[in-house]
């Protein structure tokens, strides 16, 4: 669906990096920021007419996945994979369809997109801000949330479109860490996602499971606006 060539086995870092960055922010807030105010409420109105889910919008995509175990010293071994078409309908999961399947290894791969401009949020501009096409705003929530994932939205700066979002769970079930991510695409209008990958670390019996999944989108196909 995108003819992008930056390799999303690069994404990884950027995501670790991002979010490791974002996640020490807490208590730091730049309330009644007017330029803060002003971007984190446009963004919020443009998401809300561009969410397909929210426009009853018709669609479906096929998604890729890889699952790829990390071992300290040694490249990433991709373990499994699959192939899942969606189907969404009346704003929500309609369906789907398991293409191929190597194990049962990973659950569904969450391509949701969070509207987290309308969260229960402290937002920040993230610092060294370059002025260029994108600006990035990271968002927090107080000690006492342990369910909201926190991390950084990378929005179109003239037009305030979601063009990519780092996120960092405080609280997976039997995870030590994990955080997900979205690149997101703009189609007639709504926003779709392009691509998408996990890093986790599950607990295990005697260690734990250090992994990635990553996700290609394509296929995509609008049958009502």
């Amino acid at each position: 669906m995108s003819n992008r060539k930056d390799p999303y086995l690069c994404i990884w870092w950027v995501c670790v990096l991002c979010v490791l960055a974002v996640c020490p922010i807490a208590g730091q807030d730049d309330a009644g920021d007017p330029v803060l105010d002003f971007y984190t409420q446009r963004a919020a109105s443009v998401f809300r007419s561009a969410d397909p889910m929210q426009a009853g919008t018709t669609y479906s995509f096929r998604a890729t996945s890889y699952y790829l175990k990390l071992e300290a010293g040694r490249p990433p071994k991709r373990v499994d994979s699959s192939v899942v078409d969606f189907y969404f309908s009346f704003d929500q999961l309609d369906s789907l369809i398991v293409q191929t399947e190597t194990s049962d290894r990973f659950d569904l791969v969450d391509l949701s997109i969070p509207p987290i401009f309308e969260g229960p949020y402290f937002f920040n501009f993230f610092p060294n801000d370059t002025g260029g096409t994108e600006i990035a705003i990271g968002f927090d929530t107080d000690s006492t949330n342990t369910t909201n994932p926190t991390g950084l939205a990378i929005l179109n700066r003239d037009r305030c479109t979601l063009e990519r979002i780092y996120l960092c769970y405080p609280n997976v079930e039997n995870h030590r860490r994990f955080s997900r991510g979205l690149r997101l695409t703009t189609v007639n209008g709504r926003v779709y996602p392009d691509s998408a990958w996990i890093i986790g670390a599950r607990y295990g019996i005697f260690s734990t499971d250090h992994y990635r999944i990553e996700t290609r989108i394509d296929s995509l196909k609008v049958y009502s606006p």
